[in-house]
């Protein structure tokens, strides 16, 4: 499940800095302003011509205004190049920064100096000089009154140490941003610089302060009219829920998004939203929705026109099939979204489809391939190398500090402010006893802290004791369970229809593994059957009990699902493959699991008084575990019933048949995969 959330997080988690915009590439145009940004170009370089031109012929009498002008024209060249040749960009952007020097011209000097620290942070990885020019701009601009510059510096400061995930400092300078935006009174920064903030909370693991601000960013942009803003800020709160397995709410989230979407009139922003819908479907394990949300992305994108919002949702459709183990209908998406993301020039579409691509066609070992997908391998190949090469660039020009953070990045060390930058390796004392003063307040602050909490707990404890039983049964039962049993007390059981058993048998590891510290063997049974609820609760199923070695769990119950069995198999599955490569990692240092899978009706309830335990029983339980005893190590075994719901989408082979007490014969099938429906 981390992985499919890394992979969410990489697919849903777009910050609105000038910098971000610019490694992305501008994907909210249509096809039309692709072609105005190359009339733009052209007009822009005639522009120059004639500035050029009008300052001889003035000769001795031409103005400062000319070469002013002149200075923003070749900043507004860099911009317009930025995205397809960095090269051409950070030629104008230095002719900018050189001729605003020779005239005196202060505002230039300022972009001059950001359009250069970006390029180098971006596009060249030179993290600490991209800094340190960053924070001149800054400084001029503060200089100037500039607020608008302000901003955007302080947005592209920040940007930088999202980019080196040091997230305090990202947070400062988005902070510093919203209150110059808050003091001008712009909304739409306002809202911008929270989507900011939200992305940032996102990233560094906090999805409740990430869902704070994204509600923020919506109200605002609710009030000011941008509804494409307010179906972003959806799917982003949509992706908290995701984030945190709460994916009731997080659907309803990302229906809303393309709801809103639909009123916008804008074709990549709709795509976009059912791409957040399609993600949402995919991380729920429900995939016939998801492709069917995914394929809608895709389509509305394409008729946008816009080749940055088709690359990108190509993109996601491959990487979908990529996830699912789906190669060969993952490499077309993938091909076509890379080939554009090439084309325009958007880093980041390029990055994920790079790395994408040569790992399809390590998986599908393709040596008969096109020459456009041999041209291509190889632009992803060199891509890839660039890029490790920028990043050992930038790591061999920065120190690096020999303790890590909470999140386990490395702290860079990095002038972090003005000053620093302008002293060169002085020491800021100043700064140091800021920090021990900062750190003498954060002890204070946790001792009122906790006193307040044990105030507050000796006040709430009779309320607690009054509710004694109702928590306990909270904690162990589904909501809706609890509820119905709150209701009547008469009602002991439940009876459930349509309900899929699984039992996970983890016998083996007592016999193969007995020479293991009894420690090890905790923490090892510990890290796997979390792993395994983990996965059990991304297709929406809880655990019942365990018993020794074995692990119950169901799929139906409390609420009625016509997929329960679809969605155990396909755990099942996932179980299984972790499992294996778990095994061929640690060897003995793990264990195997054989998994028993039964559908058919059963009883829940809640049974005992001070310890209280909600399980299941029922013909059909007892089927599960008769079945447990053919011991197939490392299989998903299923009965003939079970095989009956999951024929036509899982591929099985028959097993045996075996002789059950007062059952007769019993026919027993294995899992082997799912059969890819959906790739079509």
């Amino acid at each position: 499940m981390k992985k499919n959330i890394l992979l969410l997080l990489i697919i849903f988690v777009v910050a609105n800095s000038y910098c971000r915009i610019a490694a992305k590439g501008n994907s909210g145009e249509t096809a039309k302003s692709i072609s105005r940004d190359e009339k733009k170009i052209m007009f822009l370089q005639n522009k120059l011509k004639k500035l050029e031109v009008r300052k001889i012929k003035a000769g001795k009498k031409a103005t400062l205004l000319i070469d002013s002008t002149k200075a923003n024209v070749l900043n507004e060249l860099h911009t317009a190049f930025l995205n397809k040749n960095s090269g051409t960009a950070m030629n104008y952007a230095m002719q900018s920064l050189s001729l605003s020097r020779q005239i005196g011209y202060e505002r230039g000097i300022a972009n001059g100096y950001a359009n250069i620290g970006l390029i180098n942070v971006f596009y060249e990885g030179k993290i600490k000089e991209g800094l340190e020019k960053c924070n001149i701009a800054l400084k001029k601009r503060e200089e100037l009154h500039d607020n608008d510059g302000v901003i955007k510096s302080l947005t592209d400061i920040a940007s930088i140490y999202y980019q080196i995930s040091d997230y305090i400092e990202s947070l400062k300078n988005y902070i510093a941003a919203l209150k110059v935006a808050e003091k001008k009174g712009d909304k739409q920064e306002i809202a911008n610089l929270y989507q900011n903030i939200a992305d940032v909370h996102l990233q560094s693991g906090n999805p409740e302060s990430a869902r704070e601000f994204y509600q923020k960013a919506k109200q605002i942009n609710g009030q000011i009219g941008n509804r494409l803003a307010v179906s972003s800020n959806l799917g982003m709160i949509a992706h908290t829920y995701v984030n945190q397995n709460q994916y009731i709410e997080a659907l309803q989230y990302s229906i809303d998004a393309v709801t809103v979407a639909k009123t916008s009139n804008d074709r990549c922003g709709l795509g976009k939203a059912y791409k957040n819908l399609g993600n949402t479907y995919s991380a729920m394990g429900k995939h016939s929705d998801a492709v069917k949300s995914l394929n809608q992305s895709l389509k509305n994108s394409e008729a946008s026109g816009d080749k940055d919002c088709i690359a990108d949702a190509s993109l996601n459709f491959g990487r979908y099939h990529e996830g699912l183990g789906h190669h060969k209908e993952a490499l077309p998406y993938i091909s076509k979204g890379l080939s554009l993301a090439f084309e325009t020039g958007a880093k980041e579409l390029i990055k994920e489809g790079s790395k994408s691509l040569i790992n399809i066609n390590s998986q599908l070992n393709i040596s008969n391939s096109s020459n456009e997908n041999t041209e291509l391998l190889r632009k992803a190949v060199n891509y890839q190398k660039n890029e490790e090469s920028q990043k050992k660039s930038s790591l061999a020009g920065m120190q690096y500090n020999s303790e890590t953070k909470g999140n386990g990045t490395k702290s860079i060390t990095i002038p972090k402010s003005r000053s620093n930058v302008k002293d060169g390796d002085k020491i800021n004392y100043s700064y140091i006893f800021l920090i021990v003063g900062f750190l003498i307040l954060l002890v204070i602050i946790a001792a009122i802290s906790s006193k307040r909490k044990v105030t507050r707990t000796t006040e709430t404890l009779n309320i607690y004791e009054k509710k004694q039983y109702e928590e306990m049964s909270l904690a162990i039962e589904h909501v809706e369970v609890k509820e119905e049993h709150t209701l009547d007390d008469s009602l002991n059981e439940i009876k459930f229809d349509k309900v899929t058993i699984i039992l996970i048998d983890s016998e083996l590891f007592t016999t193969t593994n007995k020479q293991l510290p009894p420690k090890e063997m905790i923490d090892e049974m510990n890290d796997c059957f979390k792993k395994i609820e983990e996965l059990m609760r991304k297709f929406g199923i809880e655990k019942i009990s365990d018993f020794g070695n074995i692990y119950t769990t169901d799929s139906g119950l409390p609420i009625s699902d016509k997929d329960h069995a679809e969605n155990i198999l396909n755990a099942a599955i996932e179980i299984r493959d972790f499992m294996k490569l778990r095994r061929e990692n640690l060897n003995e240092k793990t264990f195997e699991i054989s998994m028993y899978i039964n559908c058919g009706a059963l009883v829940a309830g809640i049974i005992g008084v001070k310890k209280l335990a909600y399980d299941i029983w029922g013909a059909s339980v007892n089927m599960a575990a008769r079945i447990e005893q053919s011991k197939e190590t490392s299989k998903i075994n299923i009965t003939d019933v079970t095989y009956g719901y999951v024929k036509d989408v899982f591929n099985c082979e028959f097993q045996d048949e075996i002789e059950v007490k007062d059952k007769g014969k019993l026919k027993l099938y294995y899992v082997v995969n799912a059969i890819p429906k959906y790739s079509q």
